[in-house]
């Protein structure tokens, strides 16, 4: 019963979403906005998701943080779970606010496969406040 019932909201589901497209009903950014404000999960620009590739580069070589950041947090920190999480984004700042644009660029240049670090800051940042 269980799966039939299923199968019933799914095809309701797929009609409803035609019948929307065909009566301009789609609601775009803004029911994106309501639909997952709780949630904290600001949409995407289409640079945003340009951006997201290069944002999992790195590969955990922990370079960029031997000559470390002056604040004690390291760029791999921020590379690797700092930017994973936009939900988490607001406590992240904390560790950005520590760090310095150069430090970022310095650890950057240390980068073998030149994650860039200063645009991840910059991404975070904003969907942070957005």
């Amino acid at each position: 019963m269980s799966r039939l019932f299923a199968l019933l909201l799914l095809a309701w589901s797929l009609v409803r979403s035609l019948v929307d497209g065909l009566f301009g009903r789609r609601r775009g950014v803004a029911q994106f906005r309501l639909n997952y404000a709780e949630d904290r999960l600001p949409p995407m620009t289409a640079e945003d998701r340009v951006l997201l590739p290069l944002l999992s580069g790195c590969i955990a070589c922990g370079l960029c943080d031997v000559g470390s950041l002056k604040s004690g947090t390291g760029a791999m920190q921020l590379a690797l779970s700092d930017s994973r999480s936009m939900p988490d984004y607001d406590a992240a700042l904390v560790s950005l606010a520590a760090t310095s644009e150069a430090e970022l660029l310095e650890a950057e240049a240390l980068c073998p496969t030149r994650v860039p670090l200063r645009r991840i800051a910059q991404f975070v940042r904003a969907k942070a406040r957005s």
